[in-house]
């Protein structure tokens, strides 16, 4: 079996995400030379798998390389052997010889957090979540209206962000690809000047804003007023 194929096998036995969107991955956004695996030495088989991408990061206004660490799985029946804690151990390495500064991941669970403190992890960033019921008005000033959510105000308002990963146009595209695959979208604001918003929502049973970026709060309501347009009666988190 090919690379590929393990691929393949370990992540339809990790994660729930249905074919259509494991081939979109596969195509659109996996690099081969991005995937660890680890053999089991009971079967020869890969057992273990990890993706580890490269993105720039911005700290201190300069772009510095980091490695996003993804996809990491173990075959079922090989699980509780410590296979995943040597790849970890690789990857970790790999990254640091290849001159990553900044190695990232973002835990499914939060019972992983603490398998994660153990390679020196820390979380950087926390998540409140914001519940709105359909009775939830937004209020949107005049001077706003709905524009193209486009790559070149992702790009600026990204930039606002202090400290954080920076996506090129190529990522924008697979990030729309990946809302639209799972019924998502997204919807951005502008006053016709500098002041502009863009949010990012999964339209689900609920809708969930999973990114939300804007200048200022008077555009931040202004996008979600666009938001409740968009999704009617749903509540919004």
């Amino acid at each position: 079996m090919t690379r590929r194929g393990d691929f393949r096998r370990l992540f339809r036995e990790s994660f729930h995400e249905d074919d259509s969107w494991l081939e979109w991955y596969m195509e659109r956004v996996s690099r081969e030379d991005d995937l660890l695996t680890l053999d089991s030495v009971a079967t020869g088989k890969v057992s273990t798998m990890l993706m580890m991408s490269r993105y720039d990061f911005m700290y201190q206004g300069r772009p510095v390389p980091s490695a996003y660490i993804s996809c990491v799985a173990t075959a079922r029946a090989e699980r509780g052997q410590g296979l995943m804690h040597r790849l970890m151990v690789r990857a970790l390495n790999a990254c640091a010889e290849r001159g990553d500064a900044v190695a990232s991941l973002i835990p499914a669970e939060s019972r992983l957090y603490y398998l994660y403190e153990d390679f020196g992890f820390a979380t950087v960033y926390y998540v409140d979540e914001l519940r709105y019921t359909s009775l939830h008005v937004f209020q949107a000033a005049e001077e706003f209206a709905a524009v193209d959510a486009g790559y070149a105000m992702f790009a600026r308002l990204e930039a606002r962000r202090p400290c954080s990963v920076r996506h090129s146009e190529a990522d924008f595209a697979c990030i729309i690809d990946d809302l639209r695959l799972s019924g998502g979208f997204a919807v951005a604001v502008s006053d016709g000047g500098d002041r502009e918003a863009m949010a990012f929502v999964d339209n689900g049973s609920d809708a969930v804003v999973t990114d939300l970026l804007a200048t200022d709060g008077r555009a931040m309501e202004a996008v979600l007023a666009a938001v409740r347009a968009r999704i009617g009666e749903k509540s919004l988190m």
